[in-house]
């Protein structure tokens, strides 16, 4: 019974309910579908015909997405349901970078991209190495990502410019492997280039290539304003003070190394330099001589002067040459000839036999060829022969150990000291007060003789056994010719040797008499009477037995009647 009227009361309250709503109020229902509210509410009494005021809703992970049900004009109870749609999120991907071996320099070797994203690439570097890039892509990444950095080993390649003088490019790179070198551009004076000594090539290596060029050929004007700045004239003084040789000379690089003849410089204890430009400078050292070979090498007291190049191949017969030098010390003279033999030895000496005029003064300056380059230094001409000419081959630079650092004065006591027979310097020859004239070096072979005039008297010296003085006299007709040869000392009369020749039909001198010691008034002399039977060119040569023991020179004076 209490069953039944508690369903009727329900059923009651029901109706009364849809009456009401029909008549003035409606129930709006919101269901949040697994949201939350934020704002408003979820249950709410709208009149009828009226708007419901839509709740703020959240939800994680998902995007509102609207209402199931219109409540903008209500006409009876509803349930309005919330919509969603999954948020759409973005992606982030892990890209690490590997160094292989490098190091890092900037950036980051660890990164988080969103997908599509690209990473920054770091900087890196390896000791020996050229990056080559990453073996990933970077860019629109969509996954994580290890990349390693690539490598490429790097080379050393040498360009030798061999003289020349860079236009473009370096002669010294690192280039990685598989890649060409950036070949240069060279460039050198008076010479065309011809080339490297190979092709050069992509590196898998270390490599070296060397400029090969060829010479041009220069006109005599061309020649002479080479090389004239570069040579120089030498002027020396003996002890007194007095002048005693002049000769020429030549720079050979840029630091003041210079070189000239050693027979300019012998005997000489002060000397000076004047340029091509006038300017004069000094003598800083002698830093490497050979007597023997006629050559000394000084560095003057100047920088940054022009120099001349030595040639690297030597001359051949008929080859045009110029001579400059100061001759008879008229500065810048020039001559040319040629040659007349390549390669003439004269005691054990290479020496180049030319055409080219030279005369005193000359000694030691550039003998040159077509192209500028020096191949000889101008030693010697013969007064008796036409044109006959010698010059020092410059291959016998090479023999001159240049580790000295003496004064012309140093030079002097070391070649004429003081010996065992009390000897004089060459600053101090008693002897040359009575002579007529000096013989002048170099003298010791019969090409080179000095002239003896009848009734002349000449002095001279002999610093050693390895020297030999030759004297060339002339007579018209047949005759008897008396010689003397005086000593400075009486105990070189034991080693003095002295004989008189002439040319044989072969060409090649023979002695035909030598002097014998004589005496006269406690005066000891070597003395001789020839006759001669027909008119002609005569020697009289002059040498010291191998035996001779001392250290000074032997002075004497040598006197010729006909």
């Amino acid at each position: 019974m209490k069953k039944r009227l508690l369903s009727i009361v329900l059923l009651l309250a029901m109706m009364l309910t849809l009456c009401a709503c029909g008549s003035a109020v409606c129930e709006v229902r919101f269901e949040p579908g697994g949201g939350e509210l934020v704002s408003g509410s979820l249950l709410q009494n709208v009149p009828k015909g009226g708007a419901a005021e839509a709740p703020e809703l959240k939800r994680d992970g998902y995007v509102f997405d609207g209402w199931s049900e219109d409540f903008s004009a209500v006409e009876g109870n509803m349930v309005v349901a919330a919509r969603w749609k999954r948020e759409e999120t973005t992606s982030v991907y892990e890209v690490r970078f590997e160094l292989n071996g490098g190091e890092l320099v900037s950036g980051s070797l660890l990164q988080r991209v969103e997908a599509g994203g690209s990473a920054v690439p770091p900087e890196v570097r390896r000791e020996g190495y050229a990056f080559d890039g990453w073996n990933e892509a970077l860019d629109d990444v969509q996954g994580n990502i290890v990349t390693a950095a690539m490598w490429r080993r790097l080379y050393k390649v040498l360009f030798y410019s061999d003289g020349g003088e860079f236009v473009s490019g370096t002669g010294e790179q690192l280039v990685a492997e598989g890649d060409m070198p950036d070949v240069p551009e060279l460039r050198r004076e008076n010479y065309a280039f011809a080339g490297w000594d190979t092709e050069p090539v992509a590196v898998s290596g270390d490599a070296a290539y060397f400029a090969q060029w060829k010479a041009v050929a220069l006109s005599s004007e061309e020649v002479f304003k080479k090389i004239s700045p570069a040579v120089v004239e030498i002027q020396v003084d003996d002890a007194s003070g007095q002048y005693s040789a002049l000769g020429s000379g030549f720079f050979i690089d840029d630091q003041g190394t210079l070189v000239t003849n050693y027979h300019v410089i012998d005997g000489a204890v002060s000397g000076q330099i004047t340029l091509a430009d006038g300017s004069v400078c000094g003598i800083d050292a002698v830093i490497g001589y050979d007597a023997a070979l006629d050559i000394a090498v000084l560095r003057a007291d100047r920088k940054d002067s022009p120099w001349l190049a030595l040639a690297e191949k030597g001359v051949v017969t008929g080859e045009t040459i110029y001579a400059l030098g100061s001759s008879e010390g008229l500065t810048s003279t020039f001559s040319a000839g040629n040659v007349s033999t390549a390669s003439r030895e004269i005691d054990g000496v290479r020496y180049i036999q030319i055409t080219a005029p030279i005369s005193h003064g000359n000694s030691g300056g550039p003998l040159v060829n077509v192209y500028g380059e020096v191949v000889g230094i101008n030693t010697m001409g013969s007064s008796e022969g036409q044109n006959l000419n010698f010059a020092v081959d410059i291959r016998e630079l090479g023999k001159v150990e240049r580790s000295l650092e003496l004064s012309l004065e140093e030079v002097c006591a070391k070649e004429y000291p003081r010996g065992a027979s009390g000897g004089e310097s060459p600053s101090d020859k008693g002897l040359y007060e009575y002579a007529d004239s000096a013989e002048e070096e170099p003298n010791d072979i019969f090409l080179l003789a000095d002239p003896v005039k009848n009734g002349g008297m000449i002095a001279g010296e002999l610093p050693n056994g390895s020297d030999l003085d030759w004297f060339v006299f002339s007579v018209d007709r047949a005759c008897e010719v008396s010689f003397t040869v005086v000593p400075g000392y009486h105990e070189d009369m034991d080693y003095l040797l002295c004989g008189v020749a002439k040319l044989n039909e072969k060409g090649d001198t023979q002695v035909i008499e030598a002097l014998q010691p004589a005496s006269s008034d406690d005066l000891e002399f070597m003395s001789g009477t020839v006759k001669l039977d027909k008119a002609g060119d005569y020697y009289l040569v002059l040498l010291l037995d191998d035996s001779y023991p001392y250290t000074d020179p032997v002075y004497y004076l040598v006197d010729v009647k006909w």
